[in-house]
């Protein structure tokens, strides 16, 4: 089975565990933000980041994008709203950051143990047979910690209401809000709603 197909897969399944925290999200009781962004990291982020630090960045942008519709079911955003914001209102780190955290602490874990048998692999690694490759110990690993660089990555950005918020790794305020207010308020964040003043392009 090819590749690609094996990602197609994971993208249905993310799919449909979408649809769940989505029927939960209407719901009355399962409408809280902390309720639903536990969900997310159990049903959605642990699905799609398994084996993620081996893909290329080709095969993580399909994941991404299912990951992209969590997040915006997590906080009531529109399709219109830009990607940056998503994991600051979801209050969990970009979907990248963290593939390349993954990656670093399993490339360190393997270097730290001689007897398990990818440490040859990793240590004294065989020349590329193609420039399409791209094995794990060639990923560039952020040099600063996970929340420096999301903190870097969120000011370059660039997106409308930047300065609203200073530390993208602090809850953003109305956290706790009931579900309808919370949308509402993300939705005044990031000057994207569901009417023709609101709608930038």
């Amino acid at each position: 089975m090819h590749f690609s197909s094996k990602i197609e897969g994971l993208k249905n399944k993310l799919k449909a565990r979408n649809n769940i925290i989505s029927k939960l999200a209407g719901s009355t009781w399962g409408s809280d933000t902390t309720v639903l962004r536990v969900l997310a990291l159990a049903l959605v982020y642990s699905v799609a980041e398994y084996c993620a630090l081996v893909w290329f960045s080709s095969y993580c942008k399909k994941v991404f994008t299912e990951l992209n519709q969590t997040m915006r079911i997590i906080t009531g955003s529109i399709r219109t709203t830009e990607v940056q914001w998503l994991p600051v209102l979801e209050n969990i780190a970009p979907p990248d950051p963290r593939r390349l955290m993954h990656a670093e602490r399993m490339v360190d874990k393997i270097k730290r143990n001689p007897k398990l048998p990818l440490y040859e692999n990793i240590t004294t690694h065989p020349h590329k047979s193609l420039k399409s490759r791209h094995p794990i110990w060639d990923l560039t690993f952020p040099v600063e910690a996970l929340s420096i660089t999301w903190k870097t990555q969120w000011k370059d950005s660039g997106v409308r209401g930047v300065t609203l918020i200073e530390n993208p790794e602090i809850r953003t305020p109305g956290f706790d809000l009931p579900r309808k207010l919370w949308s509402t308020l993300n939705r005044i964040r990031t000057e994207q709603g569901r009417c023709k003043s609101l709608l930038h392009k």
